[in-house]
């Protein structure tokens, strides 16, 4: 039986996931530079769960990157596309959400986790006509931050 750590080993790095999708999805995600503060972190790995089709993990994986760049943090890509059993755990709404972000420490064990949007943007998605636009154009992209590093600490 395979296990996150092993999933994780034959993840791919976020170089090798942009550098196998198509030249339009590709230019799809952008580069992102931020600026935080860093501190020691518990977390050592991330394994995301990502398509290159997926406006929510074009605009989410360049940001997590940034983050995890700063930590000096390994970050590991995977389809999730045959790898839905590994996803049970972070079920949202009854199935399998991209992104997903699982945080790990360095025996693998998880720490954290983060699902698809930003908690104001589930919320509001169901209610606001222009919330979509807004958060892929950026409105919403310190919650983003904040949140994953809030699961680093």
């Amino acid at each position: 039986m395979c296990s996150l750590k092993n999933l994780f080993i034959k993840g791919m790095t976020y170089e090798e996931f942009i550098s196998s999708l198509t030249e339009n999805k590709r230019n799809k995600f952008k580069s992102v530079s931020i600026e935080i503060e860093t501190f020691d972190s518990p977390v050592k790995h991330v394994l995301a769960f990502a398509e290159g089709w997926c406006p929510d993990c074009q605009h989410n994986l360049p940001i997590l990157k940034a983050i995890t760049e700063r930590f000096g943090i390994e970050l590991k890509i995977v389809p999730k596309e045959n790898n839905e059993y590994f996803m049970e755990d972070f079920i949202e709404d009854g199935q399998a959400r991209i992104p997903t972000f699982v945080f790990m420490d360095d025996n693998f064990n998880i720490v954290g986790s983060w699902v698809e949007r930003p908690k104001t943007v589930k919320q509001l998605w169901k209610g606001e006509t222009d919330i979509k636009e807004r958060y892929l154009n950026g409105e919403f992209d310190s919650e983003i931050i904040n949140e994953i590093v809030n699961i680093l600490k």
